[in-house]
């Protein structure tokens, strides 16, 4: 049996249910036609005819597989917050704005820390919720910074520090019309690091990306979360984070640090990431990867430096 999330009214109720038996295709005269049966698990009532469209299943209880799960839009961002913590999760939200998601979460899992780029948004966050410990950094710039907050045992933003610890959950909020390449960095980085068991991603850009991808793949589902397990589609993500870092080679291509050869001399970084206009001229070297150092190759072609989550651009 699947265990479901009930979006029940009454208070004394915590929602949690387990489906018992599918009425959506019996026949119209039957009572219950289009309902599911349901047994809750702390109610007085012991079993209830709901409609599906109240029904919400706990994805991240559905086996051992890890999970990623997009939404389009903060109701469904919040709902996800409500239905996916369990009392014994640990729980990462990046991008926690005013902490509205994150004390939702914070009332259902063992414990949330919220992560935000903005000062101001952290700070009004901890007033607002003083139980909850909030962080003003970029993680995209320091992700040994999330790295140790996810995996150290001993960090002192958990109450329970001495448990082992190991995020359980992510949810992914970093505005809704944020570049799509910057998100799918993000998310790459969580799902090959961290790899919790559950990935929660709100982002307008790459919903649409993956309805757009899956539109050949099968019928266009009209559920608002969408499970992420073809190879291909994370495949996709590479490509835009690759179309990302070549926009920025020729951008910026000053910004990445300068390194020399091994005889002392200086490697032009023109030519390794966009053109130089010098050609022959051009008194730096035009032989090395700024990248790996190696002879042979240029930054825009190095595996290393396409394999990246995010070019090493100094900030500007």
């Amino acid at each position: 049996m699947i265990p479901y999330l009930f979006h029940y009214t009454k208070k004394t109720c915590c929602g949690k249910a387990t489906l018992l038996e599918s009425l959506l295709d019996t026949n119209p005269e039957h009572p219950y036609h289009g309902r599911y049966k349901v047994r809750f698990d702390c109610c007085t009532v012991a079993t209830a005819h709901v409609q599906p469209q109240r029904l919400t299943p706990i994805y991240s209880l559905q086996g051992q597989t890890k999970q990623v799960l997009l939404c389009a839009n903060t109701k469904e961002y919040r709902r996800l917050a409500k239905t996916q913590p369990q009392k014994t999760d640990f729980v990462i939200e990046i991008g926690s704005s005013f902490g509205i998601a994150t004390d939702i979460i914070h009332q259902r899992a063992r414990h949330v820390v919220g992560i935000d780029i903005s000062k101001q948004l952290i700070e009004k966050a901890q007033i607002t919720y003083p139980d909850i410990p909030f962080l003003c950094f970029d993680v995209l710039q320091d992700k040994v910074r999330l790295l140790s907050i996810a995996k150290d045992p001993s960090s002192t933003l958990w109450k329970d520090s001495e448990l082992p610890y190991l995020s359980d959950m992510v949810f992914l909020d970093i505005g809704g019309n944020r570049e799509l390449e910057t998100v799918a960095s993000i998310l790459k980085f969580l799902q090959e690091e961290l790899s919790p068991r559950l990935i929660v991603v709100k982002s307008t850009q790459l919903f649409k990306h993956a309805q757009s991808f899956y539109a050949s793949l099968m019928d266009k589902s009209e559920n608002e979360e969408m499970f992420l397990e073809n190879e291909l589609w994370w495949a996709s993500l590479d490509g835009l984070i690759r179309d990302s870092n070549q926009k920025l080679m020729g951008l910026y291509p000053l910004k990445y640090p300068a390194k020399s050869t091994g005889q002392g001399l200086l490697i032009c970084r023109y030519h390794n990431y966009t053109e130089c206009k010098k050609g022959n001229s051009c008194p730096f070297d035009h032989n090395h990867c700024n990248t790996c150092g190696e002879e042979g190759h240029l930054s825009k072609n190095c595996h290393k430096f396409l394999s990246s989550n995010r070019p090493n651009v100094l900030d500007h």
